[in-house]
């Protein structure tokens, strides 16, 4: 009863976000929220569906439990009345707005550009510093789970602090700063410039695989999931049990396996741009969210493989993990070179037919991508690289320590014998010379 009530919280609250949404799409100004029948019809069934959905929450968290007690058993009837009453006005609500119509002015269609043909929206202006950060198209899918992404976190460590156990600041900062920079490069400038020209398409690519794994990483979300979510006694499979199969899987632990993960990070970028992927992704909003969350993922696999925290496999020695990372690195490297030189353009019947009035022509453009792709590496390069030697040294301390303290315990055993074999190999040679 108690899982399914908080689904259905969850499922609730997407509810009134998509209708909120939905409805917002169909305004032009925020005064119309009050000025506008529809706008006031609107305010009012979100506020109708968020006091329902109040006195749920409160059902479920403080009457529920006490519900043997008389008194409580009274307020609690008293309060479900007032709950229905408020879905059914939502209902009725509802009815009234489905046939009112909105306060979008009716116009003839013009004659589509050949950007809006091509992505169902008006070409946006030459790209300059303020427009990469001013401009904004919402996309509610990943919004959605961005948004999930860092509550669900933030209820974690809040819950792991109330339980007396420490979670470093650092990881959630590091979380939270990832999550920030996911909602630009989905939001923003990337990807709306990302549709019309292959070098932001590049730009908001190398984000995704190189730059917001980083962060995420950090972030260790894995490990705050096992440590905050309680286990189920009962049998059944909840939320920490289902992590912990996902990872331990043999398809997580052979994706997971540093090296699967340094060629998946490599060789999807060649997969992805030279095959029809790289169209569909830009045809398909589908295909578009596949990539966001694909190459996020990959990104995080190889990440978590050379200096992450989360469980894993078997990670290789840090000589080896600074080879894996130089050596996916120069492929990377040697991708953006071969774009750079390249003269054929990749998906010409996109890039090659969107009709620009500015920029650069489009095998410029895509020879631009290329610099973008061999230069934006360096930075999470040297991020890596220092994150592997700080480790290393760590690995190292820890590992003296505990060979003083097995010093201290034993009498420095392993001491006393490393000298009596070198006396012994010394008396050895001796007798030989003689």
């Amino acid at each position: 009863m108690a899982r399914a009530s908080r689904l259905a919280l969850w499922a609730a609250g997407l509810v009134v976000i998509s209708g909120a949404v939905s409805g917002w799409l169909r305004l032009t100004a925020v005064s119309e929220l009050w000025t506008t029948p529809y706008g006031r019809l609107l305010v009012l069934k979100i506020s109708l569906m968020t006091v329902a959905i109040a006195l749920a929450a409160l059902h479920r968290r403080v009457y529920l439990p006490r519900l043997s007690e008389a008194a409580v058993r009274e307020r609690f009837w008293r309060l479900m009345a007032v709950d229905v009453a408020a879905l059914v006005a939502v209902m009725g609500v509802a009815a009234v707005l489905g046939t009112t119509a909105p306060p979008v002015d009716i116009v003839p269609l013009k004659e589509p550009t050949p950007a809006e043909f091509l992505t169902g929206y008006p070409l946006p202006p030459a790209p300059t510093a303020l427009t990469w950060i001013s401009l904004w198209r919402l996309e509610i899918i990943t919004a959605t789970a961005i948004a999930a992404a860092a509550l669900v976190y933030v209820v974690w460590v809040v819950r792991l602090r109330r339980r007396g156990d420490a979670w470093p600041w650092h990881r959630t900062a590091s979380w939270l700063a990832g999550l920030a920079l996911l909602v630009w490069v989905t939001q923003s400038g990337p990807t709306i410039y990302g549709m019309v020209t292959f070098s932001a398409h590049m730009l908001e690519h190398m984000l995704l695989v190189m730059v917001v794994p980083v962060a995420l990483t950090f972030g260790a979300p894995v490990t705050l999931a096992l440590r905050a979510l309680p286990p189920r006694k009962d049998g059944s499979r909840g939320p920490r049990e289902w992590i912990r199969a996902i990872v331990e899987s043999g398809w997580m632990r052979f994706w997971a396996n540093p090296i699967v993960a340094a060629v998946s990070f490599a060789g999807f970028l060649v997969v992805f741009y030279y095959t029809p992927l790289f169209e569909f992704a830009l045809r398909n909003h589908v295909g578009h969210l596949w990539m966001v969350l694909h190459f996020t993922i990959v990104g995080y696999l190889f990440v978590n493989a050379l200096v992450g925290v989360d469980p894993g496999p078997s990670r290789p020695g840090y000589a080896l993990r600074i080879v894996l990372l130089f050596a996916t690195m120069a492929f990377h490297a040697f991708f953006g070179v071969a774009i750079m030189m390249s003269t054929v353009l990749l998906a010409p019947r996109w890039f090659g037919l969107m009709g620009r009035d500015w920029g650069p022509d489009a095998i410029t453009d895509q020879q631009y991508g290329g610099q973008i792709a061999w230069g934006i590496g360096e930075l999470p390069v040297v991020l890596l690289a220092i994150g592997i030697i700080v480790a290393w040294r760590n690995a190292d301390t820890r590992e003296g320590r505990r060979r003083d303290r097995q010093a201290d315990r034993d009498g420095e055993s392993e001491l006393a014998a490393y000298n009596a074999m070198l006396a012994k190999t010394a008396a050895r040679d001796a007798d030989l010379e003689r």
